[in-house]
């Protein structure tokens, strides 16, 4: 079985929902998750902007992707992250060969996970610098039972952009970018984790549970959490 995770994460500020909700494409996958979860989520975000926005899921729509048709089993929303197009001159941290760990061999730019369009990474950063608030894309891929196909990566829109990506160089290396090119390795040696998802989660004041053999949010009851 195949887990495919392709969401947008933001801090729930008022001005961002209004502007969220009235989008004609983002307002179908838009979610609100706050108190009340069990599983994924260890502890969250309380106060006046308490909680975590998710917009999912954003991909390359082409009905005959793996992508699409592993949404579609699970029922959830697709949408097409080429229709999300920025200002081309923003500086952003542009898309690198993606690795994806399979069998014990790393591939670049494997056609189930390839990068994001540089419009929609730029798009992204718009949203945040003109609502001033973090923006987060994490895109999580798994395979097979005994999780023998993985990949990971995510960009971070903020005050510093930064872009995670995991099976840098070898399995299981995690490394960081910065948007001036440097690079940090953050984690390495064998995990089954998602170590991007906690890096990102911790950015938005959400605290995750022990991992699990599943992928994080994989059975969460999203029809409870969905901004209508």
């Amino acid at each position: 079985m195949a887990y495919q995770t392709s969401h947008i994460y933001a801090q729930p500020k008022e001005e961002l929902l209004v502007y969220l909700k009235a989008h004609p494409l983002l307002s179908l996958g838009l979610y609100h998750l706050r108190k009340g979860l069990i599983g994924a989520v260890k502890g969250i975000k309380k106060g006046p902007k308490a909680g975590l926005v998710v917009i999912r899921e954003l991909c390359d729509p082409t009905e005959s992707s793996d992508e699409v048709q592993t949404h579609r089993h699970y029922h959830a929303p697709i949408l097409s992250w080429l229709e999300l197009q920025g200002p081309p001159d923003l500086p952003v941290i542009p898309p690198p060969p993606i690795p994806t760990l399979a069998f014990g061999e790393i591939y670049r730019n494997h056609k189930i996970n390839l990068a994001p369009p540089l419009n929609f990474l730029c798009f992204l950063k718009h949203i945040s610098m003109t609502y001033e608030t973090p923006i987060a894309l994490y895109h999580h891929y798994t395979a097979y039972e005994d999780r023998l196909a993985d990949a990971e990566y995510a960009w971070v829109f903020a005050e510093q952009d930064i872009l995670y990506v995991r099976h840098v160089g070898e399995p299981y290396r995690t490394v960081q970018y910065t948007v001036d090119g440097q690079s940090t390795v953050i984690h390495s040696g064998y995990s089954n984790d998602q170590p991007i998802l906690h890096e990102v989660m911790r950015r938005f004041g959400v605290t995750l549970s022990r991992p699990a053999y599943r992928p994080y949010f994989y059975s969460l009851k999203w029809d409870k959490y969905k901004v209508r």
